[in-house]
This record gives C-alpha cells, sequence and structure tokens, in this order.
C-alpha cells in the first residue's frame, strides 16, 4: 500500500468511486445525445417520406385527371379535369416544401417539386389540344402526341428523383437506427464496466476498512485493556505503519514503556525502603 494516511486512502477510495459515477452519467448523457440525434434523423426522414408520398398521390390523380379530360364529351367535364389537374400538382408541390426545408441534400426534393409544375404545364398544354364548339369535341392529334411525349419525359424524371430520394431516405434512416443501436450497445457495455468498476471500487474500500482499520483498532483496543490490567509484555501491533493506527500504535508503546519505568521506579523505591528499614533496626540493635 502507498505510505498514506487512512484518511487519504480512504479519500482514494472516494474519489475513484466519484469518477467512475461521473463516468456513467456521462456515458448516459452521451449515448442520450446520440439517441436524441437518432430520433431527429428519423423524424426529418419521415417528414421526406410524407413528402414524397404526397407527390406520388400527385402523380397519380394527375394521371387519373388526364385520362378524364381525355375521356370527356362535355366543355363542364373538360374544365372540371383541367382544374383536378392545377389542384394535384399544387397539393404535390406544398407537401415537398416540408421536406426540402428539413433534408440534409434536398436537390433531389426540388427536382420533385420542380418536375410536378413542369408537368402540370405539360398536361394543361395536352388539355388545351381538345376544345368543344357548338358541343362538339375537337382533338389536335398532333398536338396532344407531342404533349403527351413532353408529359412522359417530365414525369419520368419525377418518378426518377422519387426512386433516388426514397433509396437516399431508407439510407439515411437504416444509418440512423443502426447508430441508434450502436449507441445503445456501447452504452449498455461501458454502463457494464463502470458499474463493475464501481462495485469493485466499494468492495475495495470495505475489505480496506475491515482489515485495515477496524481489525487494527479492535487488537489496538484488547492491548490497552492488558495494560490497563498491568501486563506490559503484550505486543503493540501497528508500530511500523505510517499512518493513524502507527501513531496510536506509538502513543500507546509511549504508555507501556512508562508504565514499565513506573514499575521500576516503585520496585526500587521499595527496595530502598526495605533497606533503610534493615538499616534502622540494625542501627537500634547496637
Amino acid at each position: 500500500m502507498l505510505r498514506l494516511s487512512i484518511s487519504s486512502k480512504l479519500g482514494l477510495f472516494s474519489g475513484l468511486g466519484i469518477v467512475l459515477a461521473i463516468g456513467m452519467v456521462a456515458n448516459q448523457w452521451v449515448s442520450n445525445q446520440r439517441i436524441m440525434r437518432t430520433l431527429a434523423a428519423v423524424a426529418r426522414e419521415q417528414t421526406i417520406f410524407d413528402g414524397i408520398q404526397k407527390a406520388q398521390l400527385s402523380l397519380v390523380q394527375m394521371r387519373l385527371f388526364i385520362r378524364d379530360f381525355q375521356l370527356a364529351e362535355t366543355a363542364e367535364a373538360h374544365a372540371d379535369a383541367l382544374a383536378g389537374i392545377r389542384e394535384s400538382a399544387r397539393a404535390g408541390q406544398e407537401g415537398m416544401n416540408a421536406p426540402i426545408s428539413v433534408a440534409l441534400r434536398p436537390e433531389k426534393l426540388r427536382t420533385i417539386q420542380g418536375g410536378l409544375g413542369l408537368l402540370e404545364t405539360a398536361a394543361l398544354r395536352t388539355g388545351g389540344t381538345i376544345t368543344f364548339e357548338d358541343g362538339r369535341k375537337r382533338v389536335d392529334t398532333a398536338r396532344m402526341a407531342s404533349s403527351f411525349a413532353e408529359q412522359r419525359a417530365e414525369r419520368a424524371k419525377v418518378v426518377t428523383a422519387i426512386d433516388q430520394s426514397l433509396a437516399d431516405a431508407q439510407q439515411l434512416t437504416q444509418e440512423a437506427r443502426q447508430d441508434a443501436d450502436d449507441a445503445i450497445a456501447s452504452a449498455s457495455l461501458v454502463g457494464l464496466i463502470a458499474g463493475a468498476a464501481v462495485v469493485l471500487t466499494l468492495l475495495g474500500a470495505g475489505i480496506f476498512a475491515l482489515t485495515m482499520v477496524a481489525r487494527p483498532i479492535r487488537l489496538m483496543t484488547g492491548v490497552m485493556g492488558q495494560l490497563a490490567e498491568g501486563n506490559t509484555e503484550t505486543v503493540i501491533p501497528g508500530r511500523t505503519r505510517s499512518d493513524e493506527i502507527g501513531a496510536m500504535a506509538a502513543s500507546v508503546e509511549v504508555v507501556r514503556k512508562g508504565m514499565i519505568q513506573n514499575r521500576s521506579l516503585e520496585t526500587e523505591a521499595a527496595q530502598g525502603r526495605v533497606a533503610a528499614e534493615a538499616q534502622r533496626k540494625k542501627t537500634l540493635q547496637d
């Protein structure tokens, strides 16, 4: 053991326990921060998923409204279909605002948002190839074919951007969840090790207190009891120690030596009294 006082040694055990406890708290805080970041990432990607779903719904609805204006037999039905295209495109574009605001890489999401607008323009242009005059439906077939080709091109761009965005979102979500799993596993391992270290520290402190403090004090109490009974031959334990127990043993040793010296002085005094009495009797006889 280090040549330190008992209070210093106990202070070391206490300090080690405090450091380990602080380490456990810090480990838990760090893991909580990682988990919170993971939850924020999952929430962010969920927002992106929701926006993409709205964009996909917008594509489906616009396709249905395009079919409707192709099949429309009245100007009113045709106008309703065109209005539906505008509303679907608007809803899809607005639905991308939140994902774009939170995305780490919003370029593809902006492509989706802009593509919906271009698809709307192409669809409305296609709708313009159908007219109604005097209740009769007229179709500009050449313009319609050109507009449909434009629609397919814009739709393909939007679908490609949606697929890429979904893949990116899924990858980021998986990475975030993996990071959360790693954080939990790491925190559990570090917490287990720190907890075991705390238990060992407390156990060491208990054993130290029992063997290096309680037992020597109990032995010292017994020695002092023997000295009180006059037994100056008893051995003083712990005299070589450099801590408080050693200081106590040194004090008891001083008491023991003092008792031996007093006993020697008493013996000499008694012998002197006996010699004096013998001398007095001899003098009287003479």
